[in-house]
């Protein structure tokens, strides 16, 4: 892994740009995929960045970008989409959430991130503009893995760029889209408050992105989550299951019980909440009469206070035998990391996904 400071004023430093490396980094022969996400968009950026994005795609290549809306350029949106392809681009905006704000790109030598053995990163502050390219005073980190002890970072990015493509707010291009955003005025910066509610609605439900390195599944509890009384069990979304029907090793793995329902068995399961931590047997069952799938596991009750709503559950595979399951409640440190990495259930307050 190398780290290669760019800015600041690299016209009256003599440094080299952000623009002058990117470029570089895009001009290579690997160069397979392209992913960027922005805040804004400049027609200044666009002829230089975009035909060499264009370039990739003619040769097999991926693209990826994200911009959002407000301080963009309509035209500019326009032409980059012209260039890159309507498909490729992305736009970002939803009510009561904070501005867009990444300046975040990704190069790398294969079309799926998750196969990448080589990447290079930048971060910092330049937007796809001429004068974030060039002139601005910007400050930017360029990171560089290739090497094979670099692939946990590797992942680790292409598990962060997953996380921001399916944030809520994320939203199809299109020409008519643009046009309309133009009339109501979204483009200007003093518009902050602008209703956009009825162009641009913040989806009921998202799936989410199932990455290479995915090993843990998270949901959130509800009160029928672990009941007091009745069967301790958890239900998890069938949605949930047949995005990823390899990780819970659905239906191969399964076999009948004596009460005739598919189940899996772990017999010694590693329970954790806060500091306590238990091992015991779960499992694994599809209730098929009320058409949902469920983790079973008596010794929880002695783990989770009576109201647990909201707490987060998290199922991690250990090899292809053994799981570990882990409680969160609100006040852990890593709990926001976790619940980020959910999507609501359609018509249910309950929220799951996999890291």
């Amino acid at each position: 892994m190398r780290f290669n400071m760019l800015g600041p004023a690299p016209r009256i430093l003599g440094l080299h740009s952000f623009g002058e490396t990117f470029i570089n980094v895009l001009d290579g022969a690997d160069t397979r995929s392209v992913c960027l996400a922005v805040a804004y968009i400049h027609s200044g950026a666009v002829e230089t960045v975009g035909q060499r994005l264009a370039n990739v795609l003619r040769h097999g290549g991926n693209v990826e970008a994200v911009a959002g809306i407000q301080n963009s350029s309509a035209r500019a949106l326009r032409d980059f989409a012209r260039i890159i392809g309507a498909n490729n681009l992305s736009l970002y905006w939803q009510k009561g959430q904070g501005k867009f704000h990444p300046k975040l790109y990704i190069v790398a030598n294969h079309t799926e991130l998750g196969s990448a053995t080589k990447m290079n990163v930048f971060v910092g502050s330049s937007n796809l503009t001429g004068a974030g390219l060039e002139y601005n005073l910007e400050m930017n980190v360029h990171i560089e893995l290739s090497d094979p002890e670099d692939s946990v970072e590797m992942r680790e990015w292409e598990a962060r760029w997953a996380l921001l493509r399916r944030l809520p707010g994320i939203h199809p291009y299109s020409d008519p889209l643009i046009k309309k955003l133009a009339e109501r005025g979204a483009f200007s910066p003093s518009r902050p408050s602008l209703n956009l509610e009825d162009l641009l609605p913040t989806p009921v439900t998202q799936m989410p992105v199932i990455t290479s390195i995915t090993t843990t599944y998270v949901q959130t509890l509800l009160p029928n989550d672990f009941p007091e009384t009745g069967e301790s069990d958890a239900i998890i979304p069938r949605a949930a299951r047949n995005a990823n029907p390899q990780f819970w090793g659905w239906p191969n793995r399964f076999r009948l019980s004596p009460g005739g329902h598919p189940q899996r068995i772990f017999p010694n399961t590693r329970i954790q909440f806060g500091s306590q931590v238990i091992r015991a047997s779960c499992r694994l069952y599809e209730v098929e009469s009320v058409a949902n799938f469920r983790l079973s596991c008596t010794a929880v009750r002695t783990l989770l206070p009576y109201n647990h709503e909201g707490y987060i559950l998290t199922f991690q595979k250990i090899g292809d035998d053994d799981c570990q399951i882990r409680f969160l409640s609100p006040d852990d440190d890593d709990y926001q990391d976790f619940f980020l990495a959910t999507c609501p259930l359609t018509n249910s307050p309950k929220r799951w996904g996999y890291v």
